[in-house]
């Protein structure tokens, strides 16, 4: 078996201003500290605006989740939408709490959303502290703890939040192995979390889907420093872990449907949409469209 013999010795801690090449471990507490004060301030502000926005009524995209949830808690099975096959695990997010919590589930998910969001936040001042300096991850964690359309995303129920929350995550963990701090064994956890999280992605917004493959090439190319066998190698265990998580959905399709469909089957028609000059978005009211048409 090819062993990788270029494993990086860890790096001294830098100052606070410098870039810190072994994440938050570098800078002792201090890092631990300004990830915690920074995930909390962004989640506490999206508990704010939550209790703002009272009861917003559901429209569009929102209803058809909370349908799907409803079918899948009362009769424990996942309906496919007319023209419309949407990947399984926000319809599942949403029956967990709507299955657990009756009629406030749809305020009960919400509130999970913004929990959940934390994952997001700390990702993105993990991935900065590690790539640029605790100065950036300072400045990173306050930008996504007031960017308003995240905010806003957790008090809706489309599935951007759970789809960042596998998506962050494995970019950091990613930039971690590229980075080659690891030990072999490391290494290969690191592999299978990446290729976990990216199958959870697809299986919540199928754009998602090609970035195995990427993420596999981009490890084979840049980690140069190995050997390309071994690079191969663990490119392909990250690629697996992804199709291990991917495939029973993928059968179960093949069975119901008849088709091979690996996360879901809707990009087609909001790209027929989308290039048609009659397009309408129907994240809108009727009112709404008719003044954006005028």
């Amino acid at each position: 078996m090819v062993e990788d013999t270029h494993q990086k010795s860890p790096e001294a801690a830098p100052d606070d201003g410098g870039r810190l090449g072994n994440g938050v471990s570098g800078g002792g507490r201090r890092p631990w500290l300004l990830l915690s004060a920074l995930v909390g301030l962004g989640v506490a502000v999206r508990l704010v605006f939550l209790i703002l926005s009272g009861e917003l009524e559901l429209w569009a995209d929102e209803a058809h989740y909370v349908q799907l949830a409803a079918i899948w808690s009362r009769f424990g099975f996942y309906m496919g939408s007319p023209g419309y096959l949407w990947p399984p695990v926000y319809p599942a997010f949403i029956t967990l709490f709507v299955s657990f919590f009756g009629e406030q589930g749809i305020t009960a998910a919400k509130l999970g959303q913004v929990l959940l969001s934390g994952l997001i936040g700390a990702s993105v001042v993990l991935l900065a502290h590690r790539l640029f300096s605790r100065r950036a991850a300072m400045v990173a964690g306050l930008l996504w703890a007031g960017y308003l359309p995240l905010i806003g995303y957790t008090h809706y129920l489309w599935p951007e939040t759970v789809f960042l929350s596998f998506l962050l995550p494995a970019v950091y963990l990613f930039a971690v192995l590229l980075d080659g701090d690891l030990s072999a064994a490391q290494t290969r956890v690191h592999l299978v979390l990446v290729g976990a999280l990216l199958g959870g992605a697809i299986l919540t917004k199928e754009v998602a889907l090609p970035l195995p493959l990427l993420f596999g090439l981009v490890y084979v190319v840049f980690r140069s420093r190995s050997p390309l066998q071994l690079r191969i190698i663990r490119a392909a265990v990250l690629v697996i872990a992804t199709v291990v998580i991917v495939l029973p959905w993928s059968l179960r399709n093949a069975e119901v449907y008849g088709r091979w469909v690996v996360g879901g089957s809707t990009l087609g028609r909001n790209m027929l949409w989308g290039v048609n000059a009659n397009y309408l978005n129907f994240d809108y009211t009727k009112p709404g469209r008719a003044e954006i048409r005028a």
